[in-house]
């Protein structure tokens, strides 16, 4: 069993300001980070535990320049145990699984490489709920 973690993404903007605009539970913030030539951006948004009002992870999509692809990131506050990492469902389809590799003082970080096909399939869920899981046996 798994306790499970619900957001949507879609695609029309419903509002902006500078440097942010919004896609529906979804912020997308573009900078330019001082030094640097060109803007770059993360699409980001929380999401709390259906059955745990105090639980909440913050989901990034970002592309660094560096990196060919994007990087699927899950942010779990400093108090959640996680030793199992994190699941991601699509409409009722597991994706996978990855673990957390290090913490920071904004929390704990699993990072996975994302693909055009994944971003695809969280754009256009018939449902429009994505659903991030974590073991029950965690400790939260």
């Amino acid at each position: 069993m798994q306790t499970a973690f619900c957001g949507s993404l879609e695609v029309s903007a419903r509002g902006q300001e500078a440097g942010k605009t919004k896609f529906g539970a979804w912020e997308l913030h573009c900078e330019t980070p001082a030094g640097e030539r060109s803007e770059q951006c993360v699409l980001t948004q929380m999401v709390r535990a259906e059955d745990a009002a105090n639980v909440n992870l913050r989901v990034m999509i970002l592309k660094p320049r560096e990196l060919k692809g994007g990087v699927l990131r899950i942010v779990a506050p400093m108090n959640v145990f996680l030793p199992n990492g994190v699941s991601l469902k699509i409409d009722q389809t597991d994706i996978g699984r990855v673990g957390f590799v290090r913490c920071a003082p904004s929390g704990c970080i699993a990072d996975a490489p994302i693909e055009d096909k994944l971003l695809d399939q969280l754009e256009q869920a018939p449902n429009d709920v994505n659903r991030f899981g974590i073991p029950e046996s965690a400790n939260i």
